[in-house]
């Protein structure tokens, strides 16, 4: 699906949780399951840093502008932001 996503020219938005209960692994472990044809030309995944996900509030709501800023949004105010993205 990421390989397809690329060829298509997709923006992809690498997120790392943080948080184990939710899911969060070392990210060496992205490294070791990733397919060696996405860590190399034309694809190299991983040129682009993941933007890490941490469970607190604050943190996690900075962290999702991020990855929406990766995606391609244009910012808005934080009040806007918020009702356009369920941050929960």
């Amino acid at each position: 699906i990421v390989q397809t996503a690329m060829d298509r020219r997709i923006a992809i938005a690498p997120v790392a949780e943080q948080d184990p209960a939710s899911g969060g692994v070392a990210f060496r472990q992205f490294f070791q399951q990733t397919p060696q044809v996405l860590q190399q030309p034309p694809y190299k995944l991983f040129d682009t840093l993941a933007v890490p996900l941490y469970p607190a509030p604050e943190h996690r709501e900075i962290s999702l502008r991020h990855v929406l800023r990766g995606m391609g949004a244009r910012s808005q105010s934080a009040r806007g932001m918020r009702r356009a993205v369920s941050l929960t």
